[in-house]
C-alpha cells in the first residue's frame, strides 16, 4: 500500500503541484490549470482520492500512513497557497489552499454517491473566485 501512496503521490507532484512554480504563467493560468488537472484526478480515478479515502480508512487503525498522506496534503495545499499568495497574504493563501482541497474531498465524496460531476465543478468555480 505504502509502494502505491508514493506513487500517487508523484502524480500529484507532478501532475498538479509543479504547476503552481512555473512563474512564466499568470497566477490565474496556472490555478486554472491545477484545478482542471485536479478535477480530471478526481473524475479519472474511480473510487475517489486515494489520500482522502486512506486516511479516513486507517487513521485510527493504521497511523504508519497518517504522516505519508498528510505530507501530501500539505505539499499540495502548499502548491496551491504559492499561487494564492499573489492575491493574499501567506497566512491566508495557506488556509485557502486547504479549503480548496477540501472543498474537492467533498466534492469526490458526492459524485461517488451520485455520479454527477457537477460537485466537483463547483469546487473549481469556487475557487477559481478567488483570483479575478
Amino acid at each position: 500500500m505504502q509502494e502505491v501512496l508514493k506513487y500517487a503521490d508523484s502524480l500529484v507532484d507532478d501532475y498538479i503541484c509543479a504547476i503552481a512554480y512555473n512563474d512564466a504563467y499568470p497566477a490565474k493560468a496556472r490555478l486554472e490549470k491545477m484545478l482542471d488537472r485536479q478535477l480530471r484526478y478526481f473524475l479519472d480515478f474511480k473510487g475517489g482520492c486515494i489520500f482522502g479515502n486512506t486516511i479516513l480508512e486507517t487513521a485510527n487503525s493504521e497511523p504508519d500512513f497518517k504522516p505519508f498522506v498528510h505530507s501530501t496534503f500539505e505539499k499540495w495545499a502548499k502548491a496551491f497557497a504559492y499561487v494564492l499568495t499573489s492575491n493574499f497574504p501567506l497566512e491566508e493563501a495557506e488556509s485557502l489552499g486547504y479549503a480548496i482541497i477540501q472543498d474537492f474531498q467533498g466534492g469526490a465524496m458526492l459524485y461517488q454517491l451520485t455520479n454527477e460531476s457537477k460537485y466537483l465543478q463547483a469546487s473549481k468555480t469556487r475557487a477559481m473566485k478567488l483570483i479575478i
